[in-house]
């Protein structure tokens, strides 16, 4: 758990990490997208800032061509 913690805070720390606007229905959800050792992981927040989810997609890039992502930058460049 301690490791899967670290990977987390790592994803979400990372400047170059992507930020996407995941909408379901009226609830937005703030995801953050970075490779860690080689692998890509998302790890998807509510607006009060608690962890939903976190995991590595088996197709990155076709689970995140799904309309309901919409790309916003990176982290760095948002300032965040």
């Amino acid at each position: 758990m301690t490791d899967y913690e670290a990977l987390i805070l790592c994803v979400v720390r990372t400047p170059t990490a992507v930020v996407f606007a995941y909408r379901r229905g009226e609830t937005l959800y703030p995801t953050v997208v970075a490779e860690m050792e080689g692998v890509r992981w998302l790890v998807m927040m509510g607006l009060d800032g608690l962890m939903e989810t976190a995991f590595p997609p088996e197709e990155p890039e076709t689970y995140l061509a799904n309309r309901r992502f919409q790309q916003m930058g990176t982290l760095e460049e948002l300032g965040l």
